[in-house]
């Protein structure tokens, strides 16, 4: 130690320190040499025994600072005799002590933010793997996304569409609008307005049309229902997709159940209602000819008597199938109720109503299979007038059809105002 503190001051400082006849030297004998008969050496030792016997290690730092500092200042003048402190060596120190203390300070409050940031970062980390979880265990398929493009998604989307992670989908696709099919029934980007955004469109729609077709890896088309849930002030959704594909399948059944007969399985008279509220209200706005046929198969109460009601079923049955057949794709057949059926023919006026009806009347009495007994209908026609509302309608082809009837059977009546005259004066008789 003698020869490390030789190094450091001169011959003169050295002598001057007292240390010549000392066999072991450290640097706080020397820091005791040059402040004992001194007031710092008292704060010094105050601030020594508070670091001794307390918890504030930040003071060792700040003593250690300003020994390092003395210790400088001294070796930067070893050349000369330092009989005593003059006011130029205590501008040397403090200036020096500050430098350091500002340099530790600088060093302490990097560290202090890098691990505050370390802290920052662990926890968002954790708080980003306790979202994945909990998203990850949603049923729903869930899309977060900025406005544009798609940022995190749950285990299920990537399942859905056959990929391997989140990053190869993004990757691929930047819109999970992307995969939505056009279907006139389902939300398809065709529908949104120009420079309209398509999350805030879907939005503005109800419940019931937010819902959109999507084909999975397995090619099997599903349609989801999205929920938006806004976040941010920068345009950040998050699209929660709810499968409804079994539920719009029971819709279906139940809807055909309500509107089909049962029986035939063609429209049943609630159907055949809701089709002619709809024709006089919009029809006659836009002079769309419509023709209304309603039959009656002659004499079906002998057949159920004679042949039992089994064979009445089958014979309404073959009827049915055969009606079906003999009409175009867009005409609507419907069963009135027991054996009478009717007929709504769109774009079609009274003329080519009657010649329609006169054929199907000659078509089913010259139908045969065995096993149905010979049958004929009766055929009472109308057409759609411009203030017509479905009584009224139906009405003009009731007394049409009980004309038929009264005519003889096995036949088309179309209706007239004689018809009505003639219909008026014997209820009157």
């Amino acid at each position: 130690h003698k020869s490390l503190a030789k190094s450091y001051f001169s011959n003169a400082h050295y002598e001057y320190l007292g240390f010549l006849d000392v066999p072991f030297i450290n640097f706080e004998d020397i820091f005791y040499h040059i402040l004992k008969q001194k007031l710092i050496w008292s704060i010094y030792t105050i601030m020594k025994f508070i670091t001794i016997f307390s918890h504030y290690k930040m003071l060792f730092f700040i003593m250690l600072i300003v020994e390092v500092s003395l210790f400088a200042i001294l070796s930067w003048n070893k050349q000369s005799h330092i009989k005593e402190f003059t006011y130029d060596f205590w501008i040397e120190f403090f200036s020096l002590s500050i430098v350091m203390l500002l340099l530790f300070e600088h060093y302490l409050r990097g560290k202090i933010f890098r691990q505050k940031l370390k802290k920052q970062n662990k926890q968002l980390s954790l708080a980003n793997t306790k979202l994945k979880t909990i998203i990850d265990s949603q049923n729903n398929m869930i899309v977060i996304t900025d406005g544009e493009k798609m940022i995190e998604m749950n285990k299920k989307v990537v399942d859905f569409f056959g990929f391997n992670s989140v990053n190869e989908m993004i990757s691929s696709h930047s819109c999970i609008c992307t995969f939505f099919l056009k279907h006139k029934n389902y939300f398809h980007l065709d529908r949104v307005p120009k420079n309209v955004d398509w999350i805030s469109y879907l939005q503005t729609l109800p419940s019931d049309k937010k819902v959109v077709n999507m084909i999975g890896a397995d090619m099997e088309a599903k349609a989801f229902q999205i929920h938006v849930d806004r976040y941010g002030s920068e345009g950040g959704s998050i699209l929660t997709f709810n499968d409804i594909t079994e539920i719009l399948i029971q819709q279906k059944v139940l809807e055909h159940k309500a509107q089909h007969d049962r029986l035939t399985g063609i429209y049943n008279r609630q159907k055949i209602d809701e089709v002619l509220n709809k024709l006089c209200k919009y029809s006659g706005r836009r002079k769309e000819k419509v023709g209304l046929i309603m039959f009656d198969i002659d004499h079906f109460k002998k057949v159920n008597d004679k042949y039992g009601h089994d064979v009445g079923d089958e014979v309404l049955k073959e009827i049915t199938n055969f009606v079906k057949k003999s009409i175009r794709e867009g005409d609507i057949f419907g069963r009135w109720g027991g054996e009478e059926f009717v007929i709504i023919l769109r774009h079609t006026n009274i003329e080519d109503t009657h010649k329609k009806a006169l054929r199907l009347c000659k078509s089913i009495e010259n139908f045969q299979k065995e096993g149905i007994p010979k049958i004929t209908i009766s055929i009472g026609l109308t057409k759609l007038n411009k203030n017509d509302h479905p009584k009224s309608l139906l009405k003009r082809a009731d007394l049409a059809l009980y004309q038929a009837k009264a005519q003889g059977r096995n036949q088309a009546i179309r209706f007239s105002k004689e018809l009505q005259t003639k219909n008026i004066l014997s209820k009157s008789l």
